[in-house]
């Protein structure tokens, strides 16, 4: 810069005081208006998410590139935020930001073209404006609106000069505006570029993902068809006791029925990816549901030393549910309870009428969820601890499936726990038949 421009410049920008910089007043005071689309225009910027980013150099280039251009002291990116205004990039301007009810560029994106002040002292908008009638002294300004694709003015490309201009010509207009556009176009790729960075991380977490399933899964199918084989080699070499027999076959058909188990939840989870998943709701009294879950599991909790308690309110109204698909509920809360409470421990059932639904409640005494793992726990694929770990195995594809199958209904389920090692709390909320909820309406509507 030139001794001529150095003159020009205003104290190299001028350090913003404190108690401007870091206020919190909003415009209006000073007379600066809202856009009538504000509330959009404030969640467009935050889209960008580029408040309070350090500089960038496709920023920098254009505001240098501008000062040569137009052969001004300040060149400043803007951004007007609810109650500032912050500069992405700045020539000549030593500040991080403004307040909003002080700063030109509040008034240029209330305008669809460029703002022009020739000369700040006779503007009367500007008649009380600190950076007008005192240090630095701006007398000349032009804000080139930086609008968004969706149209929402974000801020500005400024021109800012201590001296007054008596001309701004037509060809710098374009120019300027041309260059407001080509930073418009610098926040869209750098979203853009953002987005794909998303994507590519999602990409490898789900490449991730993949690769764990997929060992998880020979882990998981082995694990009971080792034993099966291995059991049905001695049967047919005849190297079983006759006494103990029945004892093996029933362990190879418990082991056939857990691999049975895992390949149903596999093709269930498929069903619901490919929107093939069927249910066939009907009126049903949720009692029997549970009895018959209940019943399916009293041996697992029994061989895996948990006390399995009962308590079914009489009388239940019914609800509108597939019976099937609800009893694959209750057995997948009730299994997973099991799983992760060590022997000795206790699971519970309840299951009452509310206000207007049915609650299931499972908990247990068992070995609890972190509470960073809450948020997931009904996600696919996902358990807390390595397959390798657990006391029994399995997909992390139960919780997926009973979330699923609740929603499909109406219904919600959500689980609590204190942290590891001080059990859970699962519980299902069913919406009441229709005619019962309307009945129990009416009878609300007549009392006085």
């Amino acid at each position: 810069m030139n001794s001529q421009d150095q003159q020009r410049e205003p104290q190299n920008g001028r350090q913003i005081p404190a108690s401007r910089a870091e206020a919190s007043s909003c415009p209006g005071e000073g007379g600066v208006g809202f856009p009538a689309n504000e509330d959009e225009r404030l969640a467009a910027l935050r889209r960008y998410k580029v408040l309070d980013t350090p500089p960038e150099p496709g920023f920098e280039r254009i505001t240098a590139l501008a000062v040569r251009l137009f052969a001004v002291p300040v060149c400043v990116i803007s951004l007007v935020d609810e109650c500032r205004v912050w500069f992405k990039s700045k020539v000549g301007w030593s500040g991080e930001q403004v307040q909003r009810d002080e700063s030109l560029c509040s008034w240029a994106i209330l305008q669809k073209e460029l703002m022009v002040i020739h000369d700040a002292r006779f503007d009367g908008r500007l008649a009380c404006n600190p950076w007008v009638q005192a240090e630095p002294g701006i007398r000349f300004y032009a804000g080139a609106p930086l609008t968004s694709p969706d149209g929402f003015n974000l801020g500005t490309l400024c021109l800012i000069d201590t001296q007054p201009h008596a001309t701004f010509d037509e060809p710098q207009r374009r120019t300027l505006a041309d260059l407001a556009a080509i930073v418009v176009d610098e926040l869209e790729l750098r979203l853009s570029l953002e987005s794909a960075e998303q994507s590519r991380l999602a990409a490898e977490a789900a490449n991730r993902a993949k690769d764990e399933f997929l060992a998880l899964l020979s882990h998981e199918l082995r694990t009971p068809l080792n034993p099966i084989i291995g059991w049905t080699q001695m049967l047919k070499r005849g190297s079983v006791a006759a006494d103990k027999q029945v004892e093996v076959l029933e362990i190879i058909e418990r082991n056939a029925k857990l691999q049975n188990q895992l390949i149903q939840d596999l093709l269930d989870v498929a069903r619901i990816e490919q929107g093939k998943f069927s249910h066939r709701p009907q009126p049903v009294i949720l009692s029997g549901v549970v009895q018959a879950a209940v019943e399916a599991v009293r041996t697992l909790a029994k061989d895996a030393g948990v006390a399995l308690e009962v308590e079914v309110a009489e009388r239940l109204p019914e609800v509108m549910v597939d019976p099937t698909r609800m009893q694959q509920v209750v057995w997948n809360l009730l299994t997973n309870a099991i799983k992760f409470t060590p022997s000795g421990g206790w699971v519970q059932l309840h299951l009452v009428e509310a206000a207007d639904c049915l609650c299931l409640v499972v908990s247990d005494s068992g070995t609890g969820i972190s509470p960073a793992f809450i948020p997931h726990l009904f996600e696919r694929f996902r358990q807390a601890g390595d397959a390798g770990t657990r006391r029994q195995g399995g997909l992390g594809l139960g919780l997926f499936i009973v979330r699923y199958i609740v929603e499909l209904h109406g219904g919600r389920v959500w689980a609590k726990s204190d942290g590891q090692g001080k059990g859970a709390v699962f519980t299902v909320e069913l919406p009441l038949c229709e005619c019962r909820a309307n009945a129990s309406d009416s009878v609300l509507a007549a009392e006085p």
